[in-house]
């Protein structure tokens, strides 16, 4: 169960207005945590960032890890796993400890110069990433404000993000509109005529 920080999700029943008067229906009012199996076989594994709601739904502070931040060990190794080549171990501390040794971060990171490898280098990410008066710069130090999100969260994910949408605009302005507009929907319920020859480049069009 991923990013359960919800927990009231789990322990209010159901709204039994909206079930009906049917009585086949009576058990879904009940809570979803009625619903989580209970065994000596198997374990669920769930994922939150508030140790409250860790603790309502397993019921036992044993039960809950802590999961810290990488340190800068972890972080290079990494790092280093996800570039597999040589690179300035300088250059590469100052863009773990920008990207506050964030996984997923360091990972998209290492993933976009890979992909452009010879061009983009670590060194030229680093430049990129730390181009004052760039979006992707102040993005770092910008609290960007979603209740869905953690408010001591690392923006870190955002700027890495950042650098990959500017340059997919520079190189395929459709692209970025295709994806500015599949933005305002649900990722599971994007209308695909919609997007069917909404945008093109000049030279696709006959």
């Amino acid at each position: 169960i991923d990013n359960a920080d919800d927990a009231s999700v789990f322990s209010h029943p159901a709204d039994e207005s909206k079930i009906g008067d049917n009585s086949n229906t009576a058990a879904s009012v009940d809570a979803l945590l009625e619903f989580l199996p209970q065994s000596q076989n198997g374990s669920i594994l769930v994922t939150s960032r508030s140790r409250d709601a860790a603790f309502r739904i397993t019921g036992d502070t044993r039960d809950i890890i802590m999961v810290d931040p990488m340190d800068e060990g972890l972080a290079m190794d990494l790092l280093r796993r996800k570039l597999q080549g040589n690179f300035n171990e300088d250059d590469a501390k100052t863009l773990l400890h920008a990207l506050d040794y964030m996984p997923l971060a360091i990972t998209q990171a290492a993933a976009f110069i890979s992909q452009r490898s010879p061009h983009t280098t670590l060194s030229k990410y680093l430049q990129d990433l730390q181009k004052s008066g760039a979006d992707s710069a102040r993005l770092l130090n910008k609290h960007v404000t979603d209740t869905r999100r953690d408010g001591k969260a690392s923006n870190s994910i955002i700027a890495t993000w950042q650098i990959s949408f500017e340059n997919i605009r520079r190189e395929r302005p459709s692209a970025s509109q295709l994806l500015s507009l599949m933005c305002l929907f649900d990722r599971q319920g994007i209308p695909k005529p919609l997007l069917d020859c909404r945008y093109q480049e000049s030279d696709e069009i006959e």
